[in-house]
């Protein structure tokens, strides 16, 4: 935490000396990732300058951008319907490379955590199966050579059930990360919870010591 509020800091006061428009859209946009899923109240407040900055230099990549991440922070807070209408602003047609990734995973990530507030609601199913086709674009469109590419799929296995598939998956994913990165995080989190699910204990102390290091 001390490490990460230091980065933060850093870039902030980078962000404050700085006056070319492309530069601080880049700043806005660094510190609204870090923010993301650490504190989504001063993620929104950079969202807010992102777009500022995104709307100042007419830039729709960057819109369409702080669009989503706006929706995922949105999801994240509990606000789905809301979220679900920001990524209906987003001009799917204009997006490339990995923001078109990031569009289908966070419409995944709303379905998803929808789902789990609803819990017994009959609803519930509906989002599951809204979030399980938004997973299998995912795997369809993002090579499983790459760690994204394994974490979708073992994503996809576990859902279906095949822990021992998944387990394989998540640890070629993770070998293939920094322990800086969070899909590193998230990958170490669903494996842990394929090892509970197992009742492997062992593994998941031995997955805690990986994870220190």
């Amino acid at each position: 935490t001390k490490a990460k509020e230091e980065h933060l800091a850093a870039l902030k006061r980078k962000l404050h000396a700085c006056r070319d428009k492309n530069r601080r859209y880049a700043l806005c946009d660094s510190l609204v990732e870090q923010y993301l899923l650490f504190n989504s109240d001063s993620a929104e407040k950079y969202i807010g300058k992102a777009m500022v900055a995104a709307q100042e230099l007419g830039n729709l990549a960057y819109i369409n951008k702080i669009r989503m991440l706006d929706a995922y922070i949105l999801a994240t807070s509990g606000h789905y319907s809301e979220a679900k209408q920001m990524m209906e602003s987003v001009g799917k047609e204009a997006l490339s490379g990995k923001d078109v990734v990031f569009y289908y995973e966070t419409w995944r990530w709303i379905y998803n955590t929808w789902e789990a507030f609803m819990k017994d609601d009959a609803r519930a199913e509906e989002y599951a199966a809204q979030g399980a086709a938004y997973l299998d674009t995912l795997c369809s469109i993002v090579p499983e050579t790459t760690a994204e590419g394994l974490y979708f799929n073992a994503e996809k296995q576990w859902r279906k059930g095949n822990l021992m598939e998944a387990e394989k998956l998540y640890l070629r994913c993770i070998s293939m990360l920094s322990q800086t990165d969070r899909r590193y995080a998230s990958a170490c989190c669903a494996l842990a919870m394929v090892y509970e699910m197992q009742k492997r204990d062992d593994a998941k102390k031995g997955l805690a010591t990986l994870c220190i290091g």
